[in-house]
């Protein structure tokens, strides 16, 4: 469940769209299965933590969207406090231990939103 800080607003809206590199795509048959392919537990984890508003799509059953949004603590606190300042240490750091991603893939950001 992400997190409900939207007291002083949400901020930094991005899309991302997931592409598989594996040759066959593998068919996907909900976003739960999606996510779970896409990523580790903890990415997941994640995500849930530090995003305000999060929305995820599965798209041709082989790729995954998703839209999410920060809110902020208010002031005074640095950019790496704040969620998507959060968001982007704690993503780093799961990469460099080789835990955000289970498989490869490749991402795509998109304006097109899904909230």
């Amino acid at each position: 469940m992400t997190n409900t800080d939207d007291k002083f607003g949400v901020f930094n809206k991005r899309t991302h769209i997931l592409h598989q590199l594996v040759d066959p795509a593998k068919t996907l048959t909900n976003v739960e299965e999606a996510k779970q392919w896409f990523f580790h537990d903890p990415a997941l984890a994640v995500h849930d933590e530090t995003c305000t508003l999060l929305e995820w799509v599965l798209l041709e059953n082989t790729k995954l969207k998703y839209t999410m949004a920060f809110g902020t603590k208010g002031t005074p606190v640095t950019e790496s406090e704040d969620w998507a300042g959060q968001y982007e240490t704690q993503k780093a750091a799961l990469i460099e231990a080789n835990g955000w991603a289970k498989n490869t893939y490749r991402t795509e950001r998109s304006e097109d939103h899904l909230f």
